[in-house]
């Protein structure tokens, strides 16, 4: 019986950590590369377009740009939602989620 219980507690412990390798993946790729056929510059080039800088920018702010365009550039920020879209995935159990994040979760470790 604890043998069965480990093994099932294991492989959902094990998808976790793939989930969320992926979503580490995700974030990098989304807040720092430029991405395949520049798709992620782009991305950012658009969102600043969209959202100029502001003019009337508070104090304690670094960034110049406006808060959407930063947020995409912040590793953290993308990092918090692609984990929570990773952890929603994972309740999900879809074999086809699984091989995605498995796919993103490899190219982390190969990409290293």
């Amino acid at each position: 019986m604890i043998e069965k219980l480990t093994s099932v507690y294991g492989r959902e412990a094990a998808r976790l950590v793939i989930y969320l390798a992926a979503a580490m993946r995700v974030a990098r790729m989304v807040s720092g590369e430029r991405g395949p056929f520049d798709v992620f510059a782009r991305w950012q080039t658009w969102l600043m377009n969209i959202f100029p800088p502001q003019a009337n920018q508070a104090m304690w702010t670094s960034s110049p740009l406006h808060w959407v365009p930063a947020g995409f550039q912040c590793v953290k920020c993308v990092g918090f939602w692609s984990a929570l879209a990773a952890l929603l995935a994972w309740r999900l159990k879809s074999n086809k989620l699984n091989a995605v994040a498995l796919w993103f979760a490899a190219s982390l470790v190969v990409g290293r």
